[in-house]
């Protein structure tokens, strides 16, 4: 069976003749005639019954138009729906990330671009950074296996095509009246004798913080892990020591908080985002992808 045959068919039921049918579709009256006999060949049944010079639906007929028209009409739509992924109208977006590039930058894009692109889907997938096996890098593994269409990260995606959005440090997330507030950096080696409150092992900051003290050759005295920022700071808050996490973790705030630096400089890493080739990334992707880079530009001017 043919969506051609299916159309003809309606053509006739609606227009009443095959000579009307085969004027409205432009094609030969007998074309139209031999559509139709052989759906009903194909199907075992009576379409039409014959009214003079015009043909009227049987019983089964008329159940069939109804789902013909049915059928039709979902083809349409699969079109619709082609064409609309085409021009980048439709289609879906998922962007694995840690909750941190949510605060520091994607919250803005995925707004922005919501408001623009209202009948795109976009979700965000968290990434477990501290997932790693085999030292292979989580966020590009994801990217590479396509369940994620982009991802923002701070470690090299190397293959895939990015550009840098943001520079995230290592802050020392004092309470509002340790000896430490109102300072710009604070020294690897101040941490000494400190109790610290830090992330998992594999979390961006832990590693750089943990590097860090390494090369300064100084012993950090983690009293707790989380992978919750929220939670570091509040047992921070509480005194139970001082958070080290990712300053892109920690809502905006008026208070500024030290830098941790070592004596190469902040701890610091960049923060990208990167999608795969242009011939493997739909137009939703890539509108998305544009719409990050012009917030990054526009934000850098």
């Amino acid at each position: 069976m043919e969506l051609r045959q299916l159309r003809y068919f309606v053509e006739v039921a609606s227009a009443g003749t095959y000579a009307a049918a085969s004027e409205r579709l432009h094609v030969a009256q007998p074309g139209v005639w031999k559509q139709v006999q052989s759906l009903e060949h194909e199907l075992g049944v009576a379409l039409f019954e014959r009214i003079g010079r015009r043909v009227r639906l049987t019983g089964d007929g008329a159940l069939v138009l109804a789902r013909a028209q049915s059928v039709l009409a979902g083809a349409a739509g699969v079109h619709q729906l082609a064409d609309d992924l085409r021009a980048g109208v439709t289609g879906s977006v998922v962007v694995g990330c840690v909750p941190s590039h949510i605060v520091g930058f994607l919250g803005r894009v995925l707004t922005a671009h919501r408001r623009d692109h209202p009948g795109v889907r976009v979700t965000a997938a968290e990434i477990d950074a501290a997932s790693a096996t085999d030292g292979a890098d989580p966020f590009a593994g994801a990217l590479s296996a396509g369940t994620v269409d982009v991802i923002t990260t701070a470690s090299p995606a190397e293959g895939f095509p990015g550009f840098p959005i943001y520079d995230v440090n290592v802050v020392a997330a004092v309470a509002p009246r340790h000896r430490w507030q109102g300072r710009t950096h604070v020294h690897i080696r101040e941490l000494t004798g400190e109790t610290t409150l830090a992330m998992p092992l594999g979390y961006l900051s832990r590693t750089l913080v943990d590097d860090a003290a390494i090369r300064a050759g100084v012993e950090l005295r983690v009293a707790m892990a989380s992978s919750s920022p929220v939670a570091l700071l509040a047992l921070g808050r509480d005194g139970m020591g001082v958070p080290v996490i990712a300053s892109d973790a920690i809502p905006p705030q008026t208070r500024q908080l030290p830098i941790i630096v070592d004596d190469n400089g902040p701890l610091s890493r960049t923060v990208s985002l990167h999608s795969r080739s242009v011939e493997h990334t739909s137009v939703a992707v890539r509108d998305f992808v544009e719409h990050a880079r012009r917030l990054v530009s526009a934000h850098n001017t």
